[in-house]
């Protein structure tokens, strides 16, 4: 735009149209086509996804099917809000659920500013006594945003589209796996299940088998390993000869894959 000089109180003004170089045209072109790329492959899949989320030692879970989204746990910080935000088409903002499998910080840390960033309409958390500051925050922040909470006694199945999701209680302290069911494939959800826990699911009688089974304890129970069958491990520590997580699975001849690498890993089933 170009301004004349004044002359008495006489102003006058033109406009000069600049001119889009054919450089700017294609760099425009070719970031609208990223932008539609990218909300076409994040739409909501024919079956079901779940993409693995890894956030310092453990993993999140991101389950989408076209009947909702779910989110089984959460990160310890605010790298875990920008995987998550990444992971989501940019207009999505709504979790039909929200699963806490345990109160420990790997999984809590940014909860609270999850249910204030997106419209989350259910929680389901283990029954369990918890003085961390973040949990009891976590907690207050659904109370203030009316945001229904339940627990594994008070669902033992949901629905959501296609998917079931069966949650299991251990007892003190407790803790929660999840299984997931999908067109005759089950993923369980262990967390950081101690090896303590799983021998009292083991004693108790329950139904442990799977598809596959991701897994955050450094010392996963062998047995419990057995108990579940699974046909893939998924791990969030590099797999080696040597580690630790990735024996009990070793020894048993089961594939795994690992979040280490690239932070996080797609499955679709």
């Amino acid at each position: 735009m170009m301004i004349s000089p004044d002359i008495g109180s006489a102003r006058t003004v033109s406009t000069m149209k600049l001119p889009l170089s054919p450089l700017m045209m294609c760099a425009f072109l070719a970031a609208v086509g990223l932008y539609i790329a990218n909300e076409f492959s994040m739409q909501p899949p024919v079956g079901a996804e779940v993409r693995f989320l890894r956030n310092g030692s453990v993993n999140a879970a991101l389950l989408r099917t076209n009947g909702g989204t779910v989110l089984i746990n959460g990160g310890s910080d605010s790298d875990f809000l920008e995987m998550l935000a990444h992971s989501l088409p940019v207009f999505h903002r709504r979790i039909d659920l929200l699963i806490l499998t345990s109160p420990d910080k790997e999984h809590i840390g940014s909860l609270s500013e999850i249910v204030r960033r997106y419209d989350v309409r259910h929680v389901l958390l283990c029954d369990t006594p918890s003085a961390d500051p973040l949990f009891r925050r976590f907690l207050r922040d659904l109370k203030e945003q009316n945001i229904p909470l339940s627990f594994p006694a008070d669902a033992p199945r949901i629905t959501i589209g296609d998917s079931t999701i069966e949650p299991i209680e251990t007892a003190a302290p407790h803790r929660m796996l999840v299984k997931i069911h999908h067109s005759g494939t089950t993923l369980m959800i262990a967390g950081l299940l101690r090896p303590t826990q799983a021998k009292e699911l083991l004693e108790d009688g329950h139904d442990l088998s799977a598809d596959i089974v991701s897994i955050d304890h450094l010392s996963p129970s062998a047995d419990f390993i057995k108990a579940v069958r699974p046909r893939l491990g998924i791990l969030p520590t590099p797999i080696t000869a040597h580690s630790l997580p990735a024996k009990p699975f070793q020894e048993q001849g089961i594939d795994l894959q690992s979040t280490a690498p690239t932070e996080e890993l797609l499955l679709r089933f």
